[in-house]
């Protein structure tokens, strides 16, 4: 699934509900250490995470301005040393069809690669009583890149490329 709208999170009471790019939410979300913006996690989906930790308290120190409740840091999932991956499959409703696959690619004892890709796609459940037209339909895709390179024993460098594309009713 994926984030939408804006701001909406809170943690012990702590909150901002402004929606506005210039606002500072009182919960920053991050993904992997870095910030993804005061209010606005739309572009955001659970595609191939690791975890979620929630870090709650104010956590300036760390992640900088706008944490006063706290952080919600979304972690993915690393490339791994042997080939392998998944796919997964969810039917629903309203002819819902989510997918979802990750594989591991090593290309060498060094260099790791990870590949992960979503779909959801379903007809809208709301019809607009006006004209009666079916509206909130889903058709959105998403897709990782992540590669990890050895540059020497005690240095690791991580490229992450992710694209998203929606087009929703």
């Amino acid at each position: 699934g994926t984030f939408s709208g804006g701001g909406g999170f809170s943690i012990r009471g702590i909150t901002n509900f402004a929606t506005a790019a210039s606002a500072d939410a009182g919960v920053e979300i991050h993904m992997n250490g870095l910030p993804l913006g005061a209010t606005s996690a739309n572009e955001v989906g659970f595609l191939d995470m690791a975890r979620i930790e929630v870090l709650r308290g104010p956590q300036g120190t760390l992640f900088g301005d706008g944490t006063t409740a706290g952080v919600l840091q979304i972690i993915t999932q690393k490339p791994g040393d042997e080939f392998s991956g998944y796919v997964k499959t969810d039917l629903a409703d309203y002819n819902s069809v989510r997918l979802s696959a990750a594989v591991d690619l090593p290309l060498s004892e060094r260099v790791r690669s990870r590949i992960a890709v979503a779909s959801l796609k379903r007809d809208g459940f709301v019809t607009n009583s006006y004209n009666g037209d079916e509206l909130d339909d889903r058709n959105t895709q998403a897709a990782r890149l992540t590669m990890e390179f050895d540059y020497s024993d005690d240095t690791l460098m991580r490229l992450t490329y992710e694209h998203t594309n929606a087009d929703d009713n």
